[in-house]
């Protein structure tokens, strides 16, 4: 008897030990993969960049401050539900951020949605209503659906308070005078806010709450605080309408990664999904980023797209590169705001040896070097792979940095490694040169037959306003494995759910095993009692 109980304990202490084990891994997981929502609220300008402007009834309305407040009280009200964050781009009237910037903000605080508040204007002060930027591409169609849906639960949630629905506009950077591209081919949204965003992994969309060149949306929405509160709220009822936000219940998502574009070491997976191969490229590598391709066109971007690199700040990169040989030779594009295609001017041209070594590249050579860098474009040249394991920004060229080359020129730069870079300091919070506020560009359904209706106000409108800061080619993948059906919006991450199941059936199976072991001896002690 004495025996059978001890038994018992041994065997009740074994199932806890094995279900705390189990408890434990679960836990791990949990908080290693998911997280609360994290949404970006962007005021749209800010700073100098005052927006759109209008005198009603002898008061002076900017969108600047018209934005902040609505971002505001969306903010408050969205904190209202449970398991969401809100990070803000700007909290101030000062405060001047590019597009570049404000999704790079994003990107480096993990969000998993932008949302860039603004109020429009056009030409024709009867035009009135509310309507949203959002995404037409096939690249990443999960992440373009998300901002047509999301916007679309933030419009029928701004038409309760009596705002006209003007629906979305899904603009395409495709122009008599200016395309460009998704790294698939496949045309390029058009606003920045949006291409950014979907390039980053995250749904993003611009809301135009009215047109402030309207009188009457003035007077009814955007006269007093309680009205721009009421657009806040409306803002964030419509977000969480898409998201099925509970202030109850937590809502969970999958974890995403703060990036800091300044210097990235590709020894984990979700900065190695940041490349895009081409042409059949291959990726590998435990500790970097490996290239190969069978057919010796090893091609890949490398894309810093909605979490560009401020040029102001940063003059030159290095990049730790090896070549799957000594002697393959590779070529490197690199894109700012003006560059949006291979057949652009400069590239740098270097050979590699078949261990690592840093290459500095001097940006300043770069005639069209502007605004913000957007990413790398490799091309190996003579056949063969190669690897990367770090980049690193600096605010000035290390003495033998590589100067650019122009294509068909027959000077070939210095390809001399580099030092070991020094990393730079945090870049300063200098605003950039504002994009100019847009001209004519067409809105959506049920705009008036006469005159072409202005472009949203502070996003912009063709090649002369900058388009987007930044339409290049390239882009994140960290999102096709990260984000596309989880930022869609709906369901919650099924993975968790599949780890549990697997604990709780490992730990049904120690409490087996555990059983057959202790009982086999209490069985021979019976029969020796018998």
């Amino acid at each position: 008897m004495k025996t059978s109980l001890k038994t018992t304990k041994l065997l009740v202490s074994a199932c806890v030990a094995a279900f705390a084990l189990a408890i434990s891994f679960i836990c791990l997981f949990i908080s290693s993969n998911a997280s609360n929502l994290i949404i970006c609220i962007d005021p749209g300008h800010g700073g100098s960049d005052s927006g759109a402007v209008n005198t009603v009834d002898g008061v002076q309305y900017q969108e600047n401050s018209s934005n902040l407040k609505i971002s505001l009280a969306a903010r408050k009200y969205l904190l209202e539900y449970a398991g969401v964050e809100v990070v803000m781009t700007r909290e101030t009237l000062q405060e001047e951020l590019s597009l570049a910037q404000r999704v790079a903000f994003a990107t480096s605080k993990g969000a998993h949605v932008v949302v860039s508040i603004h109020n429009n204007s056009y030409s024709d002060p009867n035009v009135r209503g509310s309507l949203v930027c959002a995404a037409a591409s096939t690249f990443r169609p999960e992440l373009s659906k998300a901002t047509r849906d999301l916007g679309d639960a933030i419009l029928s949630s701004l038409n309760k308070i009596g705002l006209r629905n003007r629906g979305l506009l899904t603009t395409m950077a495709n122009t008599s005078s200016y395309h460009a591209y998704y790294p698939d081919g496949s045309l390029q949204d058009y606003y920045g806010i949006v291409m950014r965003s979907i390039r980053s992994g995250v749904p993003g969309i611009v809301v135009e709450c009215t047109f402030i060149s309207s009188p009457d949306d003035v007077r009814e929405y955007l006269s007093s605080d309680e009205k721009l509160d009421k657009l806040g709220r409306q803002i964030a009822e419509g977000i969480a309408t898409y998201y099925n936000l509970s202030k109850e219940t937590p809502y969970v998502a999958e974890y995403r990664h703060p990036i800091d574009a300044r210097h990235l070491k590709f020894d984990e997976q979700y900065l190695r999904d940041l490349f895009y191969p081409l042409s059949g490229t291959t990726v590998s590598g435990e500790n970097e980023a490996a290239f190969k391709n069978a057919n010796g066109k090893t091609s890949v971007y490398l894309d810093y797209m909605g979490m560009a690199v401020q040029t102001k700040d940063y003059t030159s990169a290095v990049l730790r590169l090896k070549g799957e040989r000594s002697g393959t030779k590779i070529k490197i594009y690199t894109g700012s705001d003006e560059v949006i295609t291979r057949e652009h001017e400069y590239s740098y041209e270097i050979t590699l040896t078949d261990e690592y070594a840093d290459y500095a590249l001097d940006f300043t050579k770069v005639p069209t070097w502007k605004k913000s860098f957007n990413f790398f474009d490799f091309e190996v040249l003579n056949g063969g792979g190669f690897s990367i394991s770090e980049v690193t920004f600096l605010a000035s060229p290390p003495e033998n940095a590589i100067a650019p080359c122009k294509n068909g020129s027959q000077e070939t730069p210095s390809n001399t490694p580099s030092p070991t870079p020094t990393p730079s300091p945090t870049p300063t919070e200098e605003p950039e040169t504002p994009t100019p506020t847009p001209t004519e560009t067409p809105v959506p359904t049920e705009t008036p037959d006469s005159g072409t209706p202005e472009a949203p106000s502070g996003t912009p409108a063709g090649p002369s306003a900058t388009p987007s800061e930044a339409p290049t080619p390239a882009s994140t993948p960290a999102s096709e494995n990260e984000g596309e059906g989880k930022e869609g919006g709906k369901g919650k991450d099924s993975t968790g759910l599949v780890i549990i199941i697997i604990a709780l059936v490992l730990t049904v199976a120690v409490g087996v095993a555990v059983t057959i072991i202790v009982f086999k001896p209490v069985k021979k002690e019976n029969n020796k009692e018998q």
